[in-house]
């Protein structure tokens, strides 16, 4: 993932055209109205879960340990 200018994680991160990447996008502009700011490692482990690569406890150790 390659990290472009602009203050939305929408706008710095490559995202591919498909529905779940959109789903994926539309839940990010939601978070950021709230005031959640996003970088590529959560962009990466929401991915992981969604894709079912990584159950949420193996997240949340990665995360723990600096890896995610």
């Amino acid at each position: 993932m390659h990290e472009k200018h602009g203050s939305s994680a929408i706008d710095k991160y490559d995202f591919l055209d498909t529905p779940e990447e959109r789903e994926l996008q539309n839940a990010i502009v939601s978070a950021e109205i709230e005031g959640f700011v996003f970088s590529e490692k959560d962009i990466e482990a929401v991915r992981k879960l969604r894709d079912g690569q990584m159950t949420i406890k193996e997240v949340t150790a990665s995360v723990a340990e600096g890896r995610l």
